[in-house]
């Protein structure tokens, strides 16, 4: 009897071992007065179970190294429990106010759009501007109606009115849609629901300011006068030319005398003549120029208006643009004081429920490791004790 064999017997007591390896060891070992079978027999079998049970601790410290790899640390288990969902909510909650940063140039273009269709509409609304009919023959100062005036400034009113309203639910609007999908992907990190802090937006109440003195605008038509002066002067010039060339040798022709009356009647008529084709001609052309005249100064009027209400709106676009910009940032200032608090209830919470896990991990690796080390010693144990042992014994047989 070997007396290193007691290291066999004892190995189903040491580490599990298969039923039919079980059955092998307990087999070999033990001792019979009616074995009949030589001592180089028994020490073949004895080696032959002790390599079996050799190779099996071998694929059973193989199969716990490979568990002991493939197992977490704490420092990994806790980076996986807490540190890595901590930084996914971080990058989130990021991500949400890169993306209410970048949304800035956005608003830009619609304010730029809605001030286009104001100015727009103004334009279509001043191209019904009526003037009063001048009061004057001489300096004439017209002036927009009255009615157009009133209904401009309501029109006005309405129109600012109605782009303020429209921008306070934008805005709200807007915000929440900008930061929905950035709430929902931390509400699926968190496990809690969050809604956006809807901004208070309230608009400045904006009117557009047109001074009287922009209605109004001036004609100065030529004086009588003046538009029949030029016609008549043409006119004398012509009834010249027919007098020196038809009226005096005509009727000195046709008349053994040329009286005198009889030139001067004939002249007289047509200088009369001339006189009247260039007063109607003045009128006319007085009539015109004053038309002409009361056209530029409607133009005039319309392009001081349009000038003042574009200038106008212009600094209430830029001073909606901060508001806007204004209102988004408090919205998402209250956003973040919800998320912060729930963030900081998350890590504490998955911190809490890591430690045992933490120390449950931690233990079974330290039990692999003793297994490892167990096993490890059985064999070295086996090999180097046992087997020695068995082979030395069988060549003294």
């Amino acid at each position: 009897m070997i007396p290193s064999l007691e290291l066999l017997r004892d190995l189903p007591l040491r580490i599990p071992v298969p039923d039919d390896l079980r059955d092998a060891i307990f087999e070999c070992v033990a001792t019979s007065t009616a074995d009949s079978s030589s001592a180089a027999q028994r020490i073949e079998r004895a080696e032959a179970v002790t390599l079996r049970a050799i190779a099996f601790i071998e694929s059973e410290a193989a199969r716990l190294t490979q568990e002991q790899f493939a197992s977490e640390d704490a420092g990994a288990l806790r980076r996986r429990l807490v540190e890595e969902p901590r930084q996914r909510a971080e990058a989130i909650v990021d991500a949400m106010q890169q993306h209410v940063a970048s949304d800035r140039p956005e608003w830009s273009r619609r304010l730029d759009k809605q001030t286009r269709d104001v100015l727009e509409t103004m334009r279509r609304e001043l191209a019904t501007l009526e003037l009063e009919p001048p009061a004057s023959s001489t300096t004439r100062a017209v002036a927009a109606r009255r009615g157009f005036r009133d209904r401009f400034a309501r029109w006005a009113d309405a129109a600012m009115d109605a782009w303020t309203a429209h921008l306070t639910s934008l805005v709200e609007a807007r915000y929440v849609e900008l930061v929905r999908f950035d709430l929902d992907a931390l509400e699926a990190v968190l496990g809690v629901r969050l809604e956006a802090a809807v901004p208070t937006t309230t608009m400045p109440v904006y009117r557009v300011q047109i001074a009287d003195a922009l209605y109004a605008g001036t004609v100065e038509p030529p004086s009588l006068a003046a538009a029949v002066f030029g016609p008549f002067k043409g006119g004398l010039d012509v009834v010249a030319l027919l007098a020196g060339l038809l009226v005096v040798p005509l009727v000195g022709r046709l008349m053994d005398e040329s009286p005198i009356l009889v030139r001067v009647t004939v002249v007289g008529g047509m200088i009369l003549a001339a006189l009247i084709i260039a007063l109607v001609s003045g009128l006319r052309t007085q009539r015109r120029l004053v038309a002409l005249g009361v056209a530029t100064a409607r133009a005039e009027i319309i392009r001081a208006i349009d000038a003042t209400f574009s200038a106008q709106v212009e600094r209430f676009r830029a001073d909606i643009e901060r508001h806007c910009a204004g209102s988004v940032r408090e919205g998402l200032r209250g956003t973040l004081r919800a998320i912060e608090p729930a963030v900081r209830r998350f890590v504490e919470q998955r911190e809490s429920a890591a430690v045992t896990t933490l120390a449950n991990a931690q233990l079974k690796l330290d039990r692999i490791a003793d297994r490892l080390r167990g096993i490890r010693a059985v064999k070295y144990a086996l090999e180097e004790q046992l087997l020695v042992d068995l082979r030395r014994a069988r060549a003294h047989v």
